[in-house]
């Protein structure tokens, strides 16, 4: 039987991201080759950018809507919840991690998190003592109404950044 050259398995560990650190999704989305073409020190990380995480209760009666703090991929990073009696969940563990996680996100630089209970979100309890200091926000949530509203027209909204 005739053994495999080493040289053959160095480009199949660097063709698959898996084996040398480097999380799938940042191949299919084409986030590998832009940090090839401009290079990684080129992209943006969020450092210095504030999120926010809004999810729903996972179990029927529970607070199960953060994050998990103590979760690797979280090192480093402070949260804040709302209310703050909230319990981690696995999805939103797992929203996290692809939002600002560390080396599971494109963007492991934001270090000030706030998660909120989407019923919290939806009754106004969204602006902290500070003010509403959100960059961006992850929605992961429905709502489900006995009585649906009236659709609307949409009105055109225009935002300066």
């Amino acid at each position: 039987m005739r053994r495999r050259s080493p040289r053959f398995l160095l480009p199949l560990a660097l063709a698959c991201p898996a084996l040398h650190g480097q999380p799938a999704h940042h191949t299919t989305t084409g986030f590998t080759r832009l940090q090839a073409e401009v290079g990684p020190s080129n992209l943006a990380t969020g450092a210095g950018v504030t999120v926010g995480l809004i999810e729903a209760i996972i179990t029927n009666g529970g607070n199960d809507f953060a994050p998990n703090p103590a979760d690797g991929q979280f090192s480093g990073k402070s949260f804040t919840l709302f209310p703050s009696t909230g319990v981690s969940s696995g999805h939103a563990t797992a929203v996290g991690q692809l939002f600002f996680g560390l080396t599971s996100s494109f963007t492991p630089g934001p270090t000030t998190i706030y998660a909120y209970e989407a019923n919290n979100w939806l009754n106004g309890d969204i602006l902290p003592a500070v003010g509403f200091p959100l960059a961006v926000l992850n929605h992961s949530w429905s709502v489900t109404s006995p009585t649906p509203p009236a659709p609307t027209p949409l009105t055109p909204c225009s935002t300066t950044l």
